[in-house]
């Protein structure tokens, strides 16, 4: 199978039933995926947040950071 086949026939997240959702993904693909997004949340931040979360290297880092602070 193209990977392009592939692609075409990974359903899109919807919020739920996320462990089916990763695994349909490549790791590689996965990899690029967390990339882009913690690049765009890094774009939508405030400086003084974006300044906290800087030693963060994956979105998954960045959202738990964003969690914990709500909870203080």
């Amino acid at each position: 199978m193209m990977d392009e086949d592939r692609k075409n026939m990974i359903e899109k997240f919807i919020g739920h039933d996320f462990g089916w959702w990763k695994m349909q993904i490549k790791d590689e693909e996965w990899v690029d995926l967390d990339r882009k997004a913690l690049a765009i949340i890094r774009c939508i931040l405030t400086k003084n947040v974006a300044f906290n979360i800087v030693k963060e290297t994956t979105a998954h880092g960045v959202m738990s950071y964003d969690n914990s602070i709500k909870h203080v």
